[in-house]
């Protein structure tokens, strides 16, 4: 007799149980986007540390080699234009620092003006936490030049473009900064490209740009914003479309800056227009405040 074979039918999800799911799921990702992000976060501050504690390596370096360093902008190591010769003898101070940060090659092959250097520069440059950073580190809006995550201090390097009579170098380790290397700032984060800078901060420019001579190139708290105000505290955890391109500033909760003694710390929001100030001018001969 043949036997017949019952088949049960298995009980699914019902819509009550499926909803239940999904809010823990939802409840889950909500508790680990915060976790992911402070891992990122983390990951770009070391990332941005080390960019900067290379640069001013770089420096100590260019200053052991010629006893000064470059001004944010001029003729170096010389006070004259050699022409057209490779390498450039005017450039900015981070072109000047190519060949002690293992970029030998764009150094010797840019003659005439720094800006002349067509093409990305080091990744050192790049800043990991700047959302205004083309992906190519190359400005699209501005003949394709190399962006700068980072700027200079131009309180310490001065601009010898700026009428100064600096050509050929000014800052010296330690003589121009009586308040001490470890009490001075000299690079710092930046957003290379934020909707409100009129120029974007580019590495190699070095003032040949009419429309940006004077203005924001290389002045993060340096000769101000136009309205006489020169040191401006520093923007952190700020959108892009609201950045000041003539104060130091960043996307993230903490800004990087690099002392001129070599080490690197992080700014907090707290910090106060005095402690600000005594940091980033060389000699006002003021110690730093309880909040540094």
């Amino acid at each position: 007799m043949p036997r017949i074979r019952l088949w049960k039918r298995g009980k699914g999800f019902t819509l009550i149980e499926l909803l239940v799911v999904i809010a823990i799921i939802a409840v889950l990702i909500g508790l680990l986007l915060p976790a992911v992000q402070k891992v990122r976060e983390a990951a770009n501050r070391a990332q941005s540390q080390n960019n900067i504690k290379q640069m001013i390596i770089s420096m100590h370096n260019c200053n052991d080699s010629y006893g000064r360093l470059p001004t944010c902008g001029g003729f170096f190591p010389g006070s004259q234009d050699m022409g057209g010769v490779a390498p450039s003898s005017h450039g900015t101070i981070f072109y000047y620092l190519l060949p002690f940060m293992e970029a030998q090659n764009i150094y010797n092959n840019t003659s005439w003006r720094s800006w002349t250097y067509g093409g990305a520069g080091p990744k050192t440059f790049l800043g990991p936490s700047d959302p205004t950073l083309p992906a190519n580190g190359l400005l699209s809006n501005w003949g394709n030049r190399a962006a700068s995550s980072y700027s200079p201090n131009y309180w310490v390097f001065l601009m010898a473009d700026d009428g100064s009579t600096s050509h050929g170098g000014y800052a010296r380790i330690p003589a121009t900064m009586p308040d001490g290397t470890s009490n001075t700032i000299g690079v710092g984060e930046r957003m290379t490209n934020p909707s409100s800078a009129f120029c974007p901060f580019i590495w190699g420019d070095d003032g040949q740009a009419d429309t940006c001579r004077g203005t924001n190139m290389y002045y993060p708290s340096g000769r101000g914003d136009g309205n006489g105000v020169g040191i401006i505290l520093p923007q952190i955890g700020i959108n892009p479309n609201a950045a000041n391109p003539y104060t130091y500033n960043t996307s993230a909760t903490t800004l990087i800056v690099g002392l001129m003694d070599g080490s690197v710390r992080g700014i907090g929001q707290g910090i106060s227009q005095t402690t600000w100030y005594n940091a980033i001018t060389p000699n006002d001969g003021q110690v730093l405040g309880p909040d540094w």
